[in-house]
């Protein structure tokens, strides 16, 4: 009787597992990483971040240009665009310098003497001679192409003076009814002489290296 309690007990256990086993598994959805994070989580993230400008963080020198030029202009911040926005440059400053006289702008009207300046700031100097050289290739309104070191009588152009440096880019834009050399001088004594490049277009066009 004992074997046969027995060898009923392992034929009913038996016939549970085989009707286990028959039962067809289950479709399982896996989520793969890629899916779950997406496409982008496969491919390295680009740390490479731009500094807001802001005008309490600026550099020795810039801060010592304000201050020799404190009795002349006044300074705000600016965001206005310039042509070196669209490079990859890692750090920028703007201000903008308006001049505490009036100054005769040719007609019966005067008007503040204003200043934009712009300084860029690149990690090596090969990234900044990429930006430089393809500005050049389209400078001005015109888009025209500019060569080293050729002067160009008529370019259609905002008055500018640009310092081109191994990896600091700086360039000014203002309007033609003032007198800006004193402005470049104090620009390039606060910044140094030892500039590589230096491009003055003047009002009405004339495009000088120096």
């Amino acid at each position: 009787m004992k074997y046969l309690i027995k060898f009923i007990f392992i034929l009913t256990f038996g016939l549970f597992m085989l009707a286990c086993n028959s039962k067809e598994p289950e479709n399982i959805e896996v989520i793969s990483m890629e899916e779950l994070m997406g496409d982008g989580a496969a491919k390295s993230f680009d740390s490479t971040h731009v500094t807001i400008d802001s005008i309490t963080v600026e550099s020795s020198n810039l801060t010592n240009l304000i201050s020799d030029l404190i009795n002349d202009y006044d300074t705000v911040s600016s965001n206005k665009n310039h042509a070196f926005d669209r490079y990859g440059f890692n750090t920028y400053k703007k201000v903008k310098f308006i001049g505490k006289q009036n100054a005769s702008n040719g007609k019966t009207n005067r008007v503040k003497p204003k200043a934009d300046f712009y300084i860029y700031n690149f990690s090596d100097s090969v990234k900044l001679n990429n930006a430089f050289y393809n500005w050049l290739d389209c400078f001005g309104d015109d888009c025209n192409e500019v060569k080293l070191n050729q002067n160009i009588e008529n370019v259609k152009s905002t008055p500018s003076f640009t310092l081109v440096y191994d990896t600091t880019l700086i360039s000014i834009e203002y309007l033609c009814e003032n007198d800006w050399k004193s402005f470049q001088n104090c620009i390039i004594k606060q910044y140094g002489e030892n500039y590589r490049y230096l491009i003055n277009v003047e009002c009405g066009g004339p495009l000088k290296w120096k």
